[in-house]
């Protein structure tokens, strides 16, 4: 294979796992028993891309976010966070709460007047407990890759198996103390 086409190949690849895991992010999945998505302003979903990269006639692909502020939410979204780990700051969740405009209920289950105390309150309470019980991760750029890896011919499993012999055949080289040169 030409070299300009195994980048077409694998940067169309890397648009198509970034465009599936963005659908992941809206698709609605039950966690804890309740229906959710995981979208609230799509400051991550607009973020969301991918690197490609060709060192010493290897390829590599990162996929992350375009912003270093929404890198580590997007790994807590994709990865969850550990139960019994420090409290995410309520801050965050309070502007999540409003966003979301999300009504609070008191003891009863009945809704309650919305005010600033309140939902400070709330906001403190839900870090505590996402604190406590940690968050469920939806492995949506990881579930993309799987789906498009499935969804690809031939053709991208040719490149993926030339790229591996690549390395396969440098690593021997190297290891057997006649690097290329």
């Amino acid at each position: 294979m030409a070299k300009g086409k195994d980048i077409d190949i694998l940067e169309s690849f890397g648009e198509s796992v970034v465009r599936r895991a963005m659908s992941n992010l809206k698709v609605m999945r039950s966690i804890r028993g309740k229906s959710r998505n995981r979208v609230a302003t799509g400051n991550l979903m607009e973020s969301l891309t991918y690197k490609l990269r060709v060192r010493n006639n290897k390829y590599t692909m990162d996929f992350t976010t375009k912003s270093w502020l929404t890198k580590r939410y997007a790994d807590v979204i994709e990865y969850g966070r550990k139960p019994n780990s420090k409290a995410p700051p309520s801050d965050s969740i309070y502007d999540w709460l409003k966003i979301r405009k999300i009504r609070l209920r008191n003891e009863k289950g009945q809704f309650i007047k919305t005010t600033e105390s309140r939902l400070r309150s709330a906001s403190w309470n839900i870090a505590q407990s996402i604190g406590r019980k940690g968050i469920v991760g939806i492995n949506y750029f990881n579930e993309a890759i799987t789906e498009e890896i499935d969804a690809r011919g031939d053709e991208f499993f040719e490149l993926l198996k030339n790229e591996l012999e690549k390395r396969l055949l440098l690593n021997s080289r190297t290891q057997s103390g006649k690097g290329i040169k």
